[in-house]
């Protein structure tokens, strides 16, 4: 059992946590201050941005705690949705905590992430390799908040030409999507090119 502090004053945030992992090996206790160095220390500390009044609570967090410490922004829905897939992801994996930030880990739909250091995809239990080129082109694409044109994936890729691209756009989109021929994760934008669809907005 995990036993996890969430230090926050949004109530939404520890309901939509212990909501959302009830399943899983977390306990969750809400505290509504960062008061709670005297008390048994935790497995996980989940420390809410919006919740820090000044620098020297933070301090305080940084220089007596000795768990993990996952910080988080809960004015961001989507950070909250990042948060819950990647503590569902270690329970998934079994493994010691690694926290998993957004330069780190994508989440591409509501049940499929793109994990940069494993060079795979994670759809729930399932871990889906990625080829070298799948992996460059899903890199490039969800660095890029703008499309990218098939001749600059072309270069990116170093690849012989269009058909080449399509081939790796097909073979991606394979594993993406749940329908492949009607992608709505990897698109194109007529005119303009490729890229990944946000699915939170």
């Amino acid at each position: 059992m995990i036993e996890t502090y969430v230090v926050t004053t949004n109530e939404y945030l520890a309901w939509i946590l212990e909501f959302s992992l009830s399943q899983f090996e977390f306990t969750f206790l809400n505290k509504h201050d960062s008061n709670f160095f005297t008390e048994k220390a935790p497995n996980l500390l989940i420390y809410d941005l919006p919740t820090v009044h000044n620098q020297s609570g933070l301090h305080k967090i940084l220089n007596t705690i000795t768990c993990p410490v996952m910080f988080v922004d809960s004015s961001n829905r989507n950070v909250i949705s990042n948060t819950i897939e990647a503590l569902k992801l270690k329970e998934n994996n079994k493994g010691p905590y690694q926290h998993r930030d957004n330069n780190n880990s994508y989440l591409l739909t509501k049940n499929l992430i793109f994990d940069i250091e494993s060079h795979c995809l994670y759809r729930g239990d399932e871990k889906i390799h990625l080829s070298t080129i799948e992996f460059k082109l899903l890199y490039i694409l969800t660095k890029n908040e703008t499309p990218l044109s098939s001749e600059e994936l072309i270069d990116y890729l170093d690849t012989t030409g269009p058909a080449v691209l399509y081939v790796y756009i097909r073979k991606l989109r394979e594993k993406l999507e749940d329908n492949p021929c009607k992608p709505q994760v990897l698109v194109c934008s007529r005119g303009k090119g490729y890229y990944i669809k946000n699915f939170t907005k």
